[in-house]
C-alpha cells in the first residue's frame, strides 16, 4: 500500500503515512510470536521510511568488519558455553551505541542522526554522534562504568565450556562469511558439525577444509523440501542435536518506493521465515536434551533503522 501510493504522497509536503503498530513491536509476549515479529518488522519499516523521506539526510555507508573473528568467537561462545547469554552484541558499538540508541525516544534518535551524519552550516563544523553523546548525555558514563565492571568480572570469572564429544551442531549459510568461519572453528573444537551451503559448488571446497567428522549438505532454507531432507540426514546421524545456528541471511538495499514487493518477500523469506522454518523442524531434536540451544544471527539493523535498508 505504501509503495503504491507513495508517488501521490510525496507530491505534496506535509503528507503522511500512518501505520498502526503495537507495543508488541518492541515487547515480545509468549504465544504471540507471529504477531510480535510482524509488528517489530513494521516498526523498522516505519523508521526506514521516515528517514528515507528526508532528502537532506545523507545515507552513511555501513560495512562489515574485514576481520570477523570477534563475531565468530561470540558465536562459538553461544554454542559451547555452559551458560550462554540470551543476546550477544559483539563490538563496543553495539553495547555503547546501537543498543542505547534503540531505547531512546524516536525524536531524540532522529536529532542525533541529523547531528551525526550532516555538516553543521555555521563555520563548517562537524559534530559526530559520539561527540554528541559524550558531551551532552552524561548518564552514558554511568552505563560505561557498569559495562566495564561487568566485562572485568567476566574476564576474571569465565564461564566454563561444555565438552564437544559426541555433540552435533547444524549451521546454515556456510558458503562464506561468519557461517563458514564458525563451521571451521567449531570443527576444530571437536564438535560434529553439519554445515548447510546454498551453492552446490561450495560443498566439495568446504568439505576439504573440515575434518572427517563434518558433513556438508545443500540447504536452501526458503524451501521446505530442502529443510525436510536436511532433517532426515541429521536424524540418520543423531537423535539429539546440541545446537542449531540460523546464520543464513541476505540483504537487498534500496528505498521503499524503488524496491519491488518480490525483493521484500525474498529478504523476509530468508532472514525471518527461513529461520522460523528451520527452528520448528529441528526443535524435536533440540528439546530431546537439556542445555541444547538455538542461535539466531541477527544484526544492528534489527533495532536501528537506516535509510535504504527497509
Amino acid at each position: 500500500m505504501t509503495e503504491r501510493f507513495l508517488p501521490l504522497l510525496i507530491a505534496k509536503r506535509d503528507s503522511r503515512v500512518i501505520n498502526v503498530s503495537s507495543i508488541c513491536g518492541f515487547i515480545s509476549l509468549p504465544g504471540s510470536t507471529a504477531y510480535c515479529a510482524s509488528k517489530c518488522a513494521l516498526e523498522s519499516f516505519c523508521d526506514c521510511l521516515r528517514r528515507e523521506m528526508k532528502p537532506w539526510v545523507e545515507v552513511p555507508f555501513i560495512r562489515y568488519s574485514e576481520d570477523p573473528d570477534k563475531f565468530i568467537r561470540v558465536l562459538e561462545q553461544a554454542v559451547i558455553s555452559t551458560i550462554p547469554h540470551i543476546r550477544y552484541r559483539p563490538g563496543w558499538q553495539s553495547s555503547l551505541f546501537f543498543y542505547p540508541l534503540s531505547i531512546l525516544p524516536c525524536w531524540l534518535v532522529d536529532k542525533m542522526f541529523s547531528l551525526g551524519f550532516n555538516a553543521c552550516p555555521d563555520g563548517g563544523k562537524h559534530q559526530l554522534l559520539s561527540e554528541y553523546i559524550s558531551n551532552h548525555v552524561s548518564p552514558y558514563w554511568f552505563i560505561i562504568i557498569i559495562y566495564v565492571s561487568y566485562r572485568l568480572y567476566q574476564h576474571f570469572n569465565p564461564t566454563p565450556n561444555i565438552s564437544p564429544n559426541g555433540k552435533y551442531i547444524l549451521i546454515s549459510g556456510c558458503d562464506t562469511g561468519f557461517g563458514h568461519g564458525s563451521a571451521i572453528e567449531l570443527d576444530k573444537q571437536g564438535f560434529n558439525v553439519l554445515t548447510g551451503v546454498f551453492s552446490l559448488d561450495n560443498i566439495s571446497s568446504l568439505q576439504k577444509e573440515l575434518s572427517s567428522r563434518a558433513t556438508v549438505l545443500r540447504l536452501d532454507i526458503t524451501k521446505q523440501e530442502d529443510i525436510d531432507t536436511a532433517f532426515e540426514l541429521v536424524k540418520e546421524k543423531t537423535q539429539v542435536l546440541h545446537g542449531l545456528v540460523n546464520n543464513a541471511g541476505i540483504s537487498i538495499s534500496g528505498y521503499v518506493d524503488w524496491m519491488s514487493k518480490e525483493s521484500l518477500h525474498k529478504v523476509m523469506d530468508v532472514n525471518f521465515f527461513g529461520h522460523v522454518a528451520m527452528t520448528k523442524k529441528f526443535l524435536p531434536l533440540l528439546i530431546a536434551k537439556r542445555d541444547s540451544r538455538v542461535v539466531n544471527i541477527c544484526s544492528a539493523a534489527g533495532y536501528i533503522a537506516t535509510p535504504a535498508m527497509s
